[in-house]
């Protein structure tokens, strides 16, 4: 997830948000978090969830070094399924899915740290 062009690298916040779950607009409603002294945390799209997946594991997100478990077994992504926007794309257990955004579900933080930030 490194973009040497722009310096920038993927932070994930591995702490499951959203309680025992929220719908889909709550979660999206809340961005950008905020996390430490950093206001720009927001939930990741489809393609960017989808890089954290390891599917080869029996949980796509329960493997070193992220160990993520949703107790719903899936978290939300910012990416609604293009021919039905009822619904939208979630990530977890089995990878990468489709579910309905008034299902209360739980999600991931991240953002885009610069070299500078992390001192590179």
């Amino acid at each position: 997830t490194t973009n040497y062009i722009s310096e920038t690298v993927i932070g994930w916040y591995r702490v499951v948000q959203g309680g025992a779950g929220v719908n889909w607009t709550t979660a999206m409603s809340g961005q950008p978090y905020t996390v430490g002294s950093y206001n720009d945390w927001y939930l990741p799209n489809v393609n960017e969830a989808s890089m954290i997946c390891k599917y080869e594991a029996s949980n796509a997100t329960n493997y070193s070094p992220f160990n993520v478990v949703f107790s719903s077994g899936v978290g939300w992504t910012t990416t609604t399924r293009p021919d039905s926007t009822g619904f939208a794309k979630i990530f977890g257990d089995n990878g990468i899915g489709n579910t309905n955004k008034t299902f209360a579900i739980e999600y991931l933080l991240m953002r885009y740290f610069t070299f500078t930030e992390l001192g590179l």
